[in-house]
């Protein structure tokens, strides 16, 4: 997950390029090409949970640092310029049951509809994650480096070192 904000932060260059050679589309790529692991589920179900939960996780900090509940920053979002899939994706993990069960079922059935939206999806929550970091930087509440520092440690805490990496 870290290696998809690493690469999400990465400053694009002004030449036009395929959206696959973008860093944050080859870093999701691969783990799209991989092999399942040893538990039966691919790695890129890990991925999408994983980035779905660092941009919980951010979203809930900004709003803090914006002095707002997380309710309100979700309720924000489309006239922020955060739309669709991942207002969506944010709002099964932050307004629902407790645990990951009604987002898992919400990925599952973006997945087996169109796979392609799936990997954008993962795509566009490593930007937002990328972005919540730079605007924090932005603010003054952490530095870049030191947003990612944390950002591991809770990936690290949440689901052991292999999500984090």
């Amino acid at each position: 997950m870290m290696e998809l904000v690493r690469a999400s932060l990465m400053p694009v260059g002004n030449e036009p390029v395929p959206r696959t050679e973008l860093p944050a589309c080859r870093t999701v790529l691969k783990v799209a090409r991989s092999t399942e692991d040893l538990d039966g589920m691919h790695p890129i179900h890990d991925l999408a949970a994983a980035a779905g939960v660092a941009a919980s996780a951010m979203t809930f900090w900004l709003a803090q640092e914006r002095d707002m509940d997380a309710a309100k920053a979700l309720e924000r979002m489309p006239g922020e310029g955060v739309q669709g899939p991942v207002v969506d994706l944010l709002r099964t993990l932050m307004t629902g049951p407790k645990g990951m069960g009604q987002t898992a079922e919400w990925l599952m059935r973006l997945f087996v509809r169109d796979q392609e939206a799936y990997l954008d999806l993962i795509v566009e929550l490593g930007a937002y994650t990328a972005t919540c970091i730079q605007i924090l930087d932005g603010l003054g509440a952490s530095s870049v480096d030191q947003s990612l520092e944390d950002l591991e440690d809770l990936l690290r805490d949440y689901y052991g070192d292999s999500a984090a990496s």
